[in-house]
């Protein structure tokens, strides 16, 4: 399903729950605090920017507080119920470094009283990636990476070149990377790099050398 089309499903699904729902009365205290780890290693991730989402009668959410977490991965905010709100979220923001462990968007079950709700991420970490192509049919490369959507990572081009790409991996996790092309027949070729997990917590640097004999016909 279309991820545009997902998302209006969504809106409206909880669109309709809001309507059937009665708020929560004004003035409500709730505290809501937890930790934001890197699942690979345990450790805390510093600087994450947490928001507390109130669920209106009438519409999907709208933000209401936001914090960040301290150099141990911990945050804390204290809300009051506007007289508006039929349910409350607290969710850890990710970014393009950050892929969820687990579901980054909460509910807050327990409104009045104090929560402690913690979220995990893998952190991904930059590889340099050194790309040479050697004698190859001179036709445009696609890239694929399981992190990075395909239109941000340019496509090779030419028969000898020597191209690097950043992009942000796991290191924790063997990843694969995917290089496709067509030919003039209208064949579609792929190789499929495997790259091996590091255990390398920072930037890493790969050379991948790509000949003809690499690609095999998928089609």
């Amino acid at each position: 399903m279309p991820l545009k089309l997902t998302i209006t499903l969504l809106f409206f699904s909880f669109l309709m729950m809001s309507q059937c729902e009665e708020p929560f009365p004004a003035g409500i205290e709730t505290t809501v605090s937890g930790t934001v780890i890197d699942e690979t290693n345990d450790l805390p991730l510093e600087g994450r920017k947490i928001k507390i989402l109130e669920n209106l009668q009438n519409a999907p959410w709208q933000s209401i507080d936001s914090t960040t977490t301290d150099s141990d991965g911990y945050y804390s905010m204290t809300f009051q119920t506007s007289g508006q709100g039929v349910r409350y979220y607290v969710e850890a923001i990710q970014d393009d470094s950050l892929q969820p462990f687990s579901n980054n968007l909460r509910q807050i079950d327990s409104i009045g009283n104090f929560n402690t709700i913690d979220f995990s991420f893998f952190k991904l970490y930059p590889y340099t990636i050194t790309i040479s192509g050697e004698d190859l049919i001179d036709t445009p490369i696609a890239i694929r990476s399981n992190y990075t959507s395909t239109n941000s990572i340019d496509p090779l081009v030419g028969s000898n070149f020597i191209e690097t790409r950043v992009l942000l991996i796991s290191p924790y996790y063997n990843h694969e990377l995917k290089f496709s092309r067509t030919l003039e027949t209208g064949e579609i070729q792929r190789y499929v790099h495997w790259i091996e997990a590091s255990n390398i917590y920072g930037p890493n640097e790969l050379d991948i050398t790509l000949t003809d004999e690499l690609f095999e016909t998928i089609n």
